[in-house]
């Protein structure tokens, strides 16, 4: 029977044919020990930093996008409500209601937002304020040119395409209706007539 007995390095070393060789377990022993492998490096670490950056930067922009359709759809609704309310309003009056102006305080542009919620089938305050309207507006309806999505553009036009303002024996037969599209960077507009 053969004994197991203990085997060292050197004598290893020695069966292995390594014993002549520049290496041996003497000075390999010698050899600065393996460095501490826990933890990252500064590198790693700046990597792990610029690529979560990266990742963030692409979430932020997709949202602002999405954020910026839903208010698109919003106004949108809010435009194609407000044109069936007015296709009612005419089928009743037999003309669309005028544009609002100072010396006559009616209309669909009244600032108060008072009118077209009174007169206007269907049509209610939050419809009347577009979505990134400042703080205490009470109606986002103007005649002037809309210039940003807090604003909705209405301009009652007669058959000449010249702006009805004349209360009473107006002839009303088409209008203007706009809004501002934030995913597009620009004015929608469209003319009715019926």
């Amino acid at each position: 029977m053969h004994s197991l007995l203990p085997i060292t390095i050197k004598t290893l070393w020695t069966k292995c044919g390594l014993a002549g060789n520049a290496i041996s377990p003497v000075v390999s022993s010698k050899l600065p020990a393996r460095r501490n492998t826990h933890g990252f490096t500064i590198v790693e670490l700046l990597i792990v930093i610029v690529v979560i950056g990266i990742l963030a930067a692409i979430t932020i922009v997709a949202f602002n996008g999405v954020q910026q359709r839903a208010r698109d759809s919003q106004r949108q609704s809010a435009i194609n409500q407000f044109k069936k309310s007015l296709a009612i309003y005419k089928a009743d009056k037999g003309v669309y209601p005028y544009t609002y102006i100072t010396s006559q305080p009616q209309g669909v542009n009244d600032p108060s937002g008072d009118w077209p919620v009174a007169n206007l089938n269907g049509v209610t305050r939050q419809m009347i304020i577009a979505p990134g309207a400042a703080a205490g507006t009470t109606n986002s309806f103007t005649q002037n040119a809309v210039t940003n999505g807090s604003q909705y553009q209405f301009r009652a036009l007669n058959d000449d395409n010249s702006v009805c303002f004349v209360i009473g024996t107006h002839t009303c037969t088409k209008y203007l209706v706009a809004w501002w599209s934030e995913s597009k960077n620009a004015v929608q507009s469209e003319t009715v007539s019926q």
